[in-house]
């Protein structure tokens, strides 16, 4: 809807796949997607596979285990760029969900980066999204102090309790 390649994340993928149901609406509806998968492509092949695939494809599925570390969303020769993260499903791995949801910012992005959370109210993901929320807001000040001192650890508290509730709740 707004033009904007997204990454689309579920941990739906094995017995309730739920990822291929997505890529089958999507391509119906005419936006051109794919789905990255473990068994298809090897880690060490997995940056390549993006930089191939990336610029035919609107969006791309996959499991956020597949790209919590080591990748980039974005080529710095502008050829793809995924500035739109969406959870569809998140599981209870806080560092799974800091780390997929940050591949997108790194240094040399160009576009405002938008990372979104979905889940159907008064279920077990809002209380899923709930509890994640919380682990980030004891988490983060932890990080922050390791990594840039007390003086940053209230506000990143903060932002993290405020922005992550209010975005999963949207």
């Amino acid at each position: 809807r707004e033009g904007r390649k997204s990454w689309i994340f579920t941990t739906l993928v094995e017995k309730r796949d739920s990822i291929g149901r997505l890529e089958e609406l999507l391509n119906q509806n005419g936006i051109k997607a794919v789905v990255l998968r473990s068994a298809a492509v090897s880690p060490i092949d997995r940056e390549a596979w993006i930089k191939k695939t990336g610029p035919r494809y609107d969006v791309i599925l996959s499991h956020p285990d597949l790209v919590k570390t080591g990748l980039d969303f974005f080529d710095q020769g502008g050829s793809f760029n995924f500035p739109t993260i969406m959870f569809y499903m998140t599981g209870y791995n806080s560092f799974t969900l800091s780390q997929a949801s940050r591949r997108a910012w790194r240094i040399g992005q160009r576009e405002v980066c938008k990372v979104r959370y979905y889940f159907a109210a008064g279920t077990m993901q809002e209380t899923c999204m709930t509890l994640m929320a919380k682990k980030m807001s004891a988490t983060t000040p932890v990080i922050s102090i390791l990594a840039g001192g007390l003086a940053c650890a209230p506000r990143v508290r903060l932002s993290v309790a405020s922005v992550f509730l209010a975005s999963a709740r949207r």
